[in-house]
């Protein structure tokens, strides 16, 4: 504790003295520093959706959210280890592909599936459902708590792909 209040008072001095840049700075030290899981609140305020590269007329309202940062099991997601219901954080892990990088002050977190079509439908003869499907996800944040997700999937038809991309931005407060 003697760490994060010795930073606390050096990001005062600094602001006091017009070095706005160590706020950011400080805002990140808990992150970091601390090995408890830190809840944090968070809204999308932008969105954009392209398919096959077209951006679409798609209009995104405000969202609220929360995501939970546990640098100490390498948690960055949109709810905490305690909601697995059950299975185990290295199984769910395995099992979405799930990735997490902290560099640079930066938090990122991502998930890939992929989906053969006899896991997607029994009637899989049914017009419109895809041969396979591939989904990837991520959140990113930086030092001044913006936040990025990223949602795209594949969808492989027998004569053709559709290729969906959304993307929305946001801030989170702690």
């Amino acid at each position: 504790m003697f760490h994060l209040t010795r930073n606390f008072r050096k990001c005062i001095t600094m602001f006091v003295e017009g070095r706005m840049t160590m706020i950011f700075f400080f805002l990140l030290v808990p992150l970091n520093a601390d090995a408890k899981a830190i809840g944090l609140s968070c809204y999308f305020d932008t969105g954009v959706k392209e398919t096959n590269s077209t951006i679409t007329d798609d209009e995104f309202e405000n969202k609220t959210f929360g995501m939970m940062y546990d640098a100490e099991i390498e948690w960055f997601w949109r709810f905490p280890p305690k909601a697995l219901a059950g299975q185990k954080i290295d199984e769910w892990k395995e099992e979405k592909n799930y990735l997490f990088r902290d560099s640079n002050n930066t938090i990122f977190a991502s998930t890939n599936i992929t989906i053969k079509n006899n896991e997607l439908n029994l009637d899989s003869k049914q017009k419109e459902r895809p041969n396979e499907m591939y989904i990837t996800q991520y959140y990113e944040l930086d030092p001044k708590l913006n936040i990025t997700y990223v949602n795209y999937q594949v969808l492989i038809y027998s004569y053709y792909e559709k290729k969906t991309k959304i993307t929305r931005t946001g801030n989170c407060i702690r």
